[in-house]
């Protein structure tokens, strides 16, 4: 899906607002434009006569003005929101065609629930987030959503909003107790009369609306917090108390002097305060996590997407569309020192949690965005970036996290103490040794000629050491951070000019067993292998499954340039063995090591085989693959060329131009393309079977005779796998730190084959 250019204008009770996204095809949505202005709608509608005539023509007014922004950023297309501040305007239809025949607008008087479900969507979005209720807070009304597994499952709209409640209960200036108990009471009072009991607040509480964001940074301001963002910032009910008692013993005017106090929130902020209060104590909650995004950002989102994707998804398109903004960023070294950074990890800390693992695959990826300012300071302006930029997804601690590990890696002493209490002294290790090996990482790929992969040649774990291969001597901060590798973790490494002469694999020295299947598409591998998986767990044993280009780190580029058909062979292949390379090092490799038996769905040679078929040079692909480990047994599931391709044509109503080959120019119809592409591939793995002794399967055998053949051949390789009790798969594989495609998908064996 092509980017688009959306303008929302959302007409508030309090404050007007519109703002312009830049949508991507991945939901990801950056703001380019936005304007402002204070109207206190509700209160100018409200009125009759000369003062409701000023309020109409303010909004006019600042509703051609927004226009004009909307039209400067270049929107295709602007949306006009109203919400409570026209919900119960008696005149609201006609003051809608007023919009249309001055403005040229269209604007969308929306109910309480929709205003719900697009304030959760924008809100949520963003936040590492499961379960909890969101609390909404605009000028005249609330509106709380309660959400389970990152949907929508019940919502609330209230009339309590800041404005309407400063406006009914505080007079007074500054406003009396009493007025302050009243108004507690009565957002109580309403909370309970509407049937939301304190059960219902389980999880976490995110808040949102620009009262609350305003409090945020004032809480921010007071403890002299150590990242710029509101979004992600955990407010606590205490703080909060204590902030509002502040805010409600000065006058108004006094308030609009206070550093961070947009000037006008000053008739809606004690109000404000006293109201998210109130529904904390209802909730019986401590804290609340502030969002700074809403409806705007939730009506953009819808756009692109029907529900919301997980966090760690958020975080990944996040860190992408970043990187896209610097010209100094580069795919393919993003994507080599990622890869060989997270290979290090996986081998030698196994210590490092997800979050740690998944911040340093970050932090490998985006590190070179600093040189857009400065290549000698690239480290420390880099972790600026991040800790200015709004990353969604990621919450402060991980942001400070990235910003250590990054800090950690550059040549300057790193202090943790500059993040607390986001970081701890308990953090301060694990940040020295993810950044020792970014560092490592970063100063090997510079080093590296443009078609080299990750240079992870072997590691041994019995004699603790790993080899890289560099095609030059090393010297200088490579030597020097080479030695401190060693004294950190404990293990020897070691540099190799030249890869040598590659013909076959190397063998592999774990306990483990590696089953792996090839064949052209419609060979009927897959079905095979599952069936394989179902038995083996019906067994006992400890099983781990991996598939061809599934790894993270590459699946949003290959996505990209197959979208833009901007693939060559050669990157083709290199995006490839980037891929296997981050699934070798962190799936099946600490599996083997442990004992389980793991199932590939392709492996190395599928890449000899189609980039063989591409016209790639046999012997480059050895010595790119050289790194893998040769498999316990190999299985190359044999069919004739016309029955795989009848197959795939019958179970598919169209082909993908780089599955179908048409990037090779072998026929302009992709049926014939594909079938010639898959007559190269299959001359390609009937030399391979021979080459690298893989057990041919004859895959036109009825699908329970080739089941029974692969069985029969696995058994004698099965003595010393991991069996597991009764814990189950998944309970096992988590206990080994193992990962694979089944970790969250687990089905029980097949026992019908034998």
């Amino acid at each position: 899906m092509s980017a688009q250019t959306l303008a929302v204008i959302d007409i508030g009770s309090n404050t007007s607002r519109v703002t312009v996204f830049r949508m991507n095809g991945d939901g990801h949505c950056e703001a380019v434009a936005d304007s402002r202005v204070s109207l206190q709608l509700l209160r100018g509608l409200a009125s009759e006569g000369q003062a409701e005539a000023e309020a109409t023509a303010s909004l006019l007014s600042a509703l051609k003005d927004f226009k004009v922004v909307a039209e400067g950023a270049e929107a295709d297309r602007t949306v006009v929101l109203a919400t409570y501040s026209l919900r119960g305007y008696p005149r609201a239809k006609e003051l809608v065609r007023q919009i249309k025949q001055v403005v040229g607008l269209e604007a969308q008087i929306v109910d309480g629930r929709r205003e719900t479900e697009l304030g959760f969507f924008g809100a949520v979005y963003g936040l590492d987030v499961e379960d909890g209720m969101l609390i909404d807070l605009g000028g005249g009304s609330v509106e709380l959503g309660q959400f389970r597994q990152r949907s929508l499952v019940r919502s609330w709209s209230l009339p309590l909003g800041a404005l309407l409640l400063n406006d009914q209960f505080l007079s007074h200036d500054p406003p009396s107790k009493p007025e302050i108990d009243a108004l507690e009471e009565h957002v109580e009072d309403t909370l309970r009369d509407a049937g939301i009991r304190p059960s219902q607040g389980q999880g976490r509480l995110i808040a949102t609306g620009g009262t609350v964001r305003n409090l945020a940074k004032l809480d921010e301001l007071d403890r002299r917090y150590c990242i710029p963002q509101v979004h992600g910032y955990v407010l606590t009910r205490r703080r909060l108390k204590g902030l509002a008692r502040r805010l409600g013993e000065m006058e108004r005017e006094r308030l609009a002097e206070i550093p961070g106090l947009n000037s006008d929130r000053k008739d809606s902020i004690v109000a404000g305060a006293l109201a998210l209060h109130a529904i904390l104590r209802r909730f019986k909650a401590d804290e609340v996590q502030v969002s700074g995004q809403g409806l705007r950002e939730g009506f953009a989102l819808s756009t692109r997407l029907t529900r919301l994707p997980s966090a760690r998804s958020v975080r990944k398109v996040a860190i992408e569309a970043l990187a896209r903004r610097f010209a100094t960023w580069e795919a393919r070294a993003a994507l080599r020192r990622a890869g060989l950074a997270t290979a290090l990890q996986a081998i030698v800390d196994g210590e490092a949690g997800e979050e740690l693992q998944e911040c340093l695959l970050h932090a490998a990826s985006i590190v070179d965005i600093g040189k857009s300012i400065d290549y000698v300071g690239r480290f420390q302006h880099t972790a600026s970036i991040l800790l200015a930029s709004d990353l969604a997804g990621f919450s402060h601690r991980q942001i400070a996290i990235l910003a250590g590990v990054i800090g950690e890696a550059d040549k300057r002493k790193f202090d943790w103490r500059a993040y607390r209490p986001l970081l701890s002294a308990d953090d301060e290790v694990s940040l020295k040794r993810t950044g020792l090996i970014l560092a490592l990482a970063d100063e090997v790929e510079k080093r590296l000629p443009p078609d080299r992969a990750v240079p992870v040649a072997y590691h041994n774990a019995r004699r603790a050491t790993i080899g890289l291969y560099l095609p030059t001597p090393y010297g200088g901060r490579l030597a020097t951070l080479a030695a401190k590798f060693t004294q950190v973790f404990d293990w020897e490494l070691r540099f190799e000019e030249e890869r040598g002469a590659m013909g076959v694999l190397r063998e592999s020295q774990y306990p483990g067993k590696l089953f792996i299947v090839e064949g052209i598409d419609g060979s009927g591998k897959s079905t095979q292998l599952d069936l394989m998986y179902k038995w083996l767990i019906s067994q006992g044993y400890l099983v781990v499954f991996t598939e061809w280009n599934s790894s993270p780190i590459v699946k949003g580029t290959t996505r990209r340039g197959k979208r833009r058909r901007m693939l060559t062979p050669v990157s083709f292949s290199l995006i490839h063995a980037a891929d296997f390379a981050s699934r070798l090092y962190m799936q099946v490799i600490p599996a083997l090591q442990s004992g389980a038996i793991v199932l590939a769905d392709r492996y190395v040679y599928t890449a000899f085989a189609r980039d063989g078929a591409r016209g790639l040079d046999r012997a480059w692909l050895h010595k790119l693959y050289a790194f893998a480990v040769e498999p316990t047994v190999a299985f190359y599931f044999d069919v004739p060329l016309d029955e795989a391709v009848a197959r795939i044509l019958e179970g598919r109503p169209s082909l993908k131009f780089y599955e179908a080959g048409l990037d090779l120019g072998l026929s302009r119809i992709p049926a014939e393309s594909f079938r010639l592409f898959q007559g190269l591939i299959k001359n390609e793995y009937d030399h391979l079977a021979s080459e690298f002794g893989m057990v041919r399967i004859d895959a036109t055998l009825p699908l329970i005779a080739q089941q029974r053949l692969v069985r029969q051949i696995v058994r004698p390789y099965l003595d010393g796998a991991v069996r597991i009790e009764n814990t189950g798969i998944q309970n096992a594989l988590k206990e080994h730190a193992l990962r694979g495609r089944y970790l969250d998908e687990v089905r029980l064996g097949d026992r019908g084959v034998e």
